[in-house]
């Protein structure tokens, strides 16, 4: 299956719909460069965040362009968040 677009590339802040993940799911996560590119700039930032117990978005994870990918194996639900930022990135789930 293809992957799905959390966040397309860009530089503006910016927050992925919520996902969820139950016993036994996953779900891998890949930094994306901006159109043309081949490589994620290594100062590229995005969050994982996840809903705590009082319903608000705490933070779980970094993912940078020196480590363009990551997978989350918790039960929760989860959004992807990007700082503004001077490079260009994005996020999709694979």
């Amino acid at each position: 299956a293809m992957s799905t677009s959390l966040i397309a590339a860009g530089t503006t802040e910016a927050e992925s719909a919520e996902f969820t993940l139950a016993d036994d799911e996953s779900a891998s996560l890949y930094l994306v460069p901006a159109s043309g590119k081949r490589t994620v700039p290594v100062q590229a930032l995005i969050r994982i965040e996840y809903k705590n117990a009082a319903g608000e978005w705490s933070h779980k994870m970094d993912l940078f362009g020196t480590n363009g990918s990551g997978v989350v194996t918790s039960v929760g639900t989860f959004r992807a968040y990007r700082p503004a930022q001077t490079f260009a990135v994005g996020i999709e789930r694979g």
